[in-house]
């Protein structure tokens, strides 16, 4: 099994302008919620921080192994 730190995932996102844009991001550690549904989720996008992605503005999400 892989330790989920070697574990990455490719994002790509359209955000709230329309823009398209590619994150390389870890594992997901935390979720957004509005009115007690979940909405999204929070990761650490590499290079960028730690950024925050809504459900549905997700258009791929693919894991990629990062050890090597």
């Amino acid at each position: 099994m892989k330790d989920p730190v070697d574990i990455q995932y490719k994002l790509k996102y359209q955000n709230a302008k329309g823009s398209i844009k590619d994150y390389s991001i870890s594992a997901p550690f935390d979720s957004m919620r509005k009115d007690g549904e979940k909405i999204g989720f929070v990761a650490y996008s590499y290079g960028k921080g730690i950024r925050s992605f809504r459900n549905d503005r997700v258009l791929d999400m693919q894991a990629v192994d990062a050890s090597s």
